[in-house]
C-alpha cells in the first residue's frame, strides 16, 4: 500500500508542477493524509482551493482541511476551514 501511495504522490506533484491544476492538488493533498503528512496534505488543499474556480473542488478541498485541523485538536483554523 505504501507503494502505492508513493507513486501515485509523485504522479499528482508532476501533474501539479507542470501547471497550477486544482484537482491534482486535491488528489495530491488526499495521497499526503493517507501518508500522515498532515501540514503537506493541507499545503495541497489550501493549493486546490486557491487555484479553482470550481466550487465543488474547492468546497471538497477545504472541507478535507477542516477534517485535518479537527484531528489535530486544531479546533479554530477547523472551524474557519468549514466556513
Amino acid at each position: 500500500k505504501e507503494g502505492m501511495l508513493d507513486k501515485a504522490e509523485e504522479s499528482y506533484r508532476k501533474a501539479s508542477s507542470k501547471q497550477q491544476n486544482p484537482v491534482a492538488q486535491y488528489n495530491l493533498g488526499n495521497t499526503l493524509y493517507k501518508k500522515e503528512k498532515t501540514q503537506d496534505a493541507i499545503d495541497s488543499y489550501n493549493a486546490s482551493a486557491a487555484n479553482t474556480t470550481d466550487v465543488e473542488t474547492k468546497t471538497k478541498a477545504l472541507y478535507n482541511k477542516g477534517v485535518l485541523y479537527h484531528k489535530n485538536n486544531q479546533l479554530n483554523e477547523a472551524v474557519e476551514a468549514y466556513k
